[in-house]
């Protein structure tokens, strides 16, 4: 029984172990068609990871500089005044 149960998490382990390497090089192919539209996307996503429960506003700015990311307290608090 030891034996099966370290077989499957050895499998659990090598599948997502694929899983996130074909995510990457899926990544890695959009990154160098457009690089700083993949950064941008990739800062984005984990801001709102990191920050789950926060109001965040993208302020655009003229073409080619950076877009500016405003963050404003909790959603909880906001929406509670």
């Amino acid at each position: 029984m030891l034996l099966q149960q370290a077989g499957a998490a050895k499998e659990q382990r090598i599948l997502g172990a694929r899983g996130a390497s074909e995510r990457f090089i899926k990544l890695l192919e959009e990154y160098r068609q457009a690089p700083a539209v993949t950064r941008e996307r990739m800062y984005l996503m984990a801001m709102e990871e990191i920050l789950p429960g926060v109001n965040k506003y993208l302020i655009h700015t003229a073409p080619g500089e950076k877009t500016s990311l405003r963050i404003f307290g909790s959603k909880k608090n906001i929406d509670s005044h």
